[in-house]
């Protein structure tokens, strides 16, 4: 998926996500490395108990093109900014 470098900052916005947060991507859980929407959705899913440690978190996938790569406010592939719903400062992964 090609972008022309500008920031795609409302492009599938609400549409992707779980009934926690409305987000486009899922965190890779460095604890199983196993893919989740969010923390909570892995801690609601654990067998064995265990809980996500929140600031060990990594990397992300983005929905909207299927790419890892690590925590940024923009996909280096498509372009789509994460902007305020994920990276003022990692918030909604941090808290």
């Amino acid at each position: 998926m090609e972008h022309d470098g500008e920031p795609r900052r409302g492009f599938g916005r609400m549409g992707f996500g779980c009934k926690h947060y409305r987000r486009r991507c899922r965190i890779r859980a460095p604890c199983c490395n196993d893919v989740f929407h969010c923390r909570h959705c892995h801690n609601e899913s654990t067998k064995d108990g265990h809980e996500l440690d929140r600031h060990a978190v990594q990397s992300v996938i983005y929905l909207v093109c299927d790419t890892e790569q690590p925590i940024a406010q923009v996909c280096i592939n498509c372009g789509v900014c994460m902007g305020g719903v994920l990276l003022q400062g990692v918030q909604i992964l941090r808290r």
